[in-house]
């Protein structure tokens, strides 16, 4: 795994996103990317809706696409949430060992043990959360964690430039508009 890669990569798909991507698919392409390069089989974000007050998964790839807007998680709730609310990556060897496991029926989560859950912040404002899994009991590592945690902080940048885009268009909420396109960056 080359996570300094990762990094880049995702990097220069950062600055791309305002030009030319709807939110729905930055996202999409965020989890394939992430997915590919921490060789994990399933990689998740959930977005925090600020008028719910709830985790929602917004893009994934390797659990059912159907749980895609219908997954929701309270902050502290599950491992995700817990992540978001402590403000820390929690890597867990088998996820349903962590006292915060919540089992969420209908995803297809079932044969993945080695679970990395990293919280995407701006500041101390909650932005969502960032997940990983693995098949097996084959744990992410610390480094693994940092990686992450580098990726989370350039998509919470990247988020907060579409929360600013779409609320200067009268849209203040990030669930509202993923579907839409983003305007052109006017430079």
């Amino acid at each position: 795994m080359d996570h300094l890669r990762l990094i880049c990569d995702f990097g220069e798909m950062s600055g791309l996103f305002l030009g030319s991507f709807s939110l729905k698919a930055f996202l999409g392409r965020a989890v394939q990317m992430v997915s590919r390069h921490m060789g994990a089989a399933v990689c998740s974000i959930y977005i925090f809706d600020e008028e719910s007050k709830m985790l929602v998964l917004r893009a994934t790839v390797g659990l059912d696409q159907s749980s895609v807007d219908r997954v929701r998680l309270a902050s502290g709730e599950g491992i995700v949430g817990a992540a978001l609310e402590g403000r820390r990556p929690i890597i867990q060897r088998i996820a349903s060992e962590h006292p915060n496991f919540k089992a969420v029926p209908g995803i297809d989560e079932e044969r993945y043990d080695a679970f990395l859950a990293v919280p995407i912040t701006r500041g101390i404002a909650p932005i969502g959360v960032l997940v990983v899994q693995r098949e097996g009991a084959i744990p992410f590592d610390e480094d693994e964690a940092m990686t992450l945690r580098a990726v989370a902080s350039q998509l919470a940048n990247s988020l907060e430039n579409a929360r600013l885009l779409m609320s200067a268009e009268g849209s203040a909420s990030l669930g509202k508009s993923e579907g839409r396109r983003l305007p052109k960056n006017k430079r």
